[in-house]
């Protein structure tokens, strides 16, 4: 027993509409800029090992922790450490995987968007009524 479907009961295939090849060639392009610029973020991430330790440090004494929690209480420490896991995404190879995980949702909302758009009508036009119908 064969699952294929036979000829003569697949769908034909509708051709792309020019919205959704544009949309199609931006995801392509987003994913391929977006990839070229997190690989480009990556190589020229320059490890300041020192540095970085320095400026953790700094923050991550019992002292400041202390005045942090005396000033604020348990939630400004929770939001000083939000607030620079957030900063550290933007710099150095953490930089570069944001870029690569923000190009890839870019280019899967470009294809998904594309992909759905014959199903949509067309703007200004209600879906029960045909284009020659009179307008209201």
């Amino acid at each position: 027993m064969s699952r294929d479907v036979p000829e003569s009961h697949r769908k034909p295939r509708k051709p792309l509409t020019p919205a959704q090849v544009r949309l199609y060639l931006a995801g392509y392009l987003a994913l391929a800029a977006g990839s070229l610029g997190s690989v480009w973020a990556y190589r020229r991430a320059a490890q300041d090992v020192v540095g970085d330790a320095v400026i953790v440090s700094a923050y991550d004494t019992k002292k400041y922790q202390d005045q942090l929690e005396r000033y604020g209480g348990k939630a400004n420490i929770l939001a000083t450490e939000m607030q620079e896991w957030f900063v550290g995404l933007w710099h150095g190879r953490h930089l570069a995987y944001t870029l690569a995980v923000l190009t890839f949702a870019v280019a899967l909302a470009c294809f998904y968007v594309a992909l759905f758009l014959p199903d949509l009508p067309p703007f200004g036009e209600d879906p029960d009524r045909g284009p020659d119908a009179p307008r209201k």
